[in-house]
């Protein structure tokens, strides 16, 4: 059980981790955007 929940807040921690980089790709995608314009 012990296993289990933490196996549960690893997935949340790379689902929470992999959102903060999706954000920064886009942020840097925009940014590069706005250097070309």
């Amino acid at each position: 059980m012990e296993g289990a929940t933490r196996r549960v807040l690893t997935l949340d921690q790379w689902l929470v981790e992999g959102e903060a980089l999706a954000t920064f790709k886009l942020l840097a995608l925009q940014s590069k955007r706005k250097e070309l314009q």
